[in-house]
């Protein structure tokens, strides 16, 4: 489940990423904002998993 929510939440820059990839564009640089937003998420699921 909590992986699910990650998946769910990154979905479209992921997909955004891969379709740049594929044109053979360069991939986008991560924000701070995007790092910081990733990192919260990956510890609430973290705590998720460990709680449940």
């Amino acid at each position: 489940m909590p992986l699910a929510v990650l998946r769910l939440v990154f979905a479209g820059y992921l997909r955004r990423q891969l379709a740049l990839s594929r044109s053979g564009q360069p991939m986008e640089s991560i924000t701070r904002k995007q790092q910081a937003i990733f990192f919260a998420v990956f510890v609430a699921v973290v705590m998720c998993i460990v709680v449940l």
